[in-house]
């Protein structure tokens, strides 16, 4: 798994997962489970971390995510609301799952069940899904930063 993870540099790993230090240290010891064990884990950590302590979410759109101009300027939108929130002692995480899945689907040919989800919510055939996001207070001290000697910050809702 960790080769894979080297080589093809995609897909999720139990580092970026939200798991606890010790089930990530655990995942890593133990043999690696089946794609079907892993998705199912993803959304049950889904529904009960990610979703369920959530303020709210929110999704930036484009009138095209495939213009360069404007996905820059959607992500350095997002970076001003995050420093925004952090100074107001929110928590912010990119929730970018969907629209990744959306692009797989276009980049497969198959059915776009994603992408059919992200029409619906912005309702607006102009408009396009860029990034998706979530905000809240934070419920639990993050890790510090291993590269900087600072304090804890709190980066998880």
């Amino acid at each position: 798994m960790w080769q894979d993870i080297q080589t093809n540099r995609d897909g999720l790993s139990v580092d970026a997962s939200g798991s606890s230090w010790y089930l990530g240290f655990l995942a890593k010891l133990l043999p690696p489970i089946s794609k079907e064990e892993y998705g199912s884990s993803q959304l049950q950590l889904a529904k009960d971390t990610y979703v369920a302590t959530a303020a709210a979410f929110g999704i930036i759109a484009v009138q095209d995510v495939f213009d360069n101009i404007q996905r820059l300027e959607g992500g350095m939108f997002y970076q001003r609301m995050q420093l925004w929130a952090t100074s107001n002692g929110l928590a912010m995480q990119p929730m970018n799952q969907v629209t990744e899945r959306a692009d797989r689907e276009v980049s497969l040919g198959i059915e776009q069940t994603f992408g059919s989800a992200l029409r619906e919510l912005i309702a607006n055939p102009n408009w396009q899904a860029l990034f998706t996001f979530r905000i809240g207070y934070p419920t639990i001290e993050a890790l510090s930063i291993p590269r900087r000697s600072v304090q804890k910050v709190v980066l998880s809702i």
